[in-house]
């Protein structure tokens, strides 16, 4: 039943709250698992050089920045977690929570409408080494706290996709 498939409740969900910025969604049949990808393109007026603390290095005018969250079945996939804000796994019989999701996304929709004025600050603070976007579990579950409260969590369950 589509209205059970993750894929395409979450697809609605982000849709619904208009992000201001690119996202994608990756769903992997073989290790199911579901990645939502956010990407800005940041601006780098002056072509500073910036990197990823690691194998990346960019001075272009423009830099890609992006975060990263993964949903995956609870026995099957390996996951690097270093590469995302927000992983959960989620029991293939169980499923998830309707609510859980809203929960998730609305929280998403805080951070990453914050990310091109952080990114400001950023590069007008001369002692600043690290620009990161953080998850906040206290945040998140403030916002799942008040679904709850006011009767807008639906305990309706939600599954990965199914093979045809």
């Amino acid at each position: 039943m589509e209205k059970n498939n993750l894929f395409v409740v979450l697809k609605q969900l982000i849709e619904e709250n208009h992000f201001q910025c690119e996202w994608g969604m990756q769903w992997n049949e073989e290790t199911h698992y579901l990645e939502l990808i956010f990407q800005y393109d940041l601006d780098n007026p002056y072509g500073a050089t910036y990197g990823d603390g690691g194998q990346i290095s960019l001075s272009s005018q423009r830099l890609p920045y992006e975060i990263r969250v993964i949903l995956y079945q609870e026995d099957q996939a390996l996951i690097d977690q270093q590469r995302y804000i927000y992983h959960l796994p989620v029991s293939q019989d169980q499923g998830i929570a309707y609510g859980e999701l809203v929960a998730i996304i609305k929280y998403l929709k805080i951070i990453t409408a914050k990310i091109p004025q952080k990114w400001l600050a950023f590069r007008q603070d001369s002692q600043a080494q690290h620009f990161v976007t953080e998850w906040n579990q206290d945040h998140f579950m403030q916002i799942k706290q008040s679904l709850i409260d006011t009767h807008r969590y639906n305990e309706q369950r939600v599954y990965f996709p199914t093979e045809k």
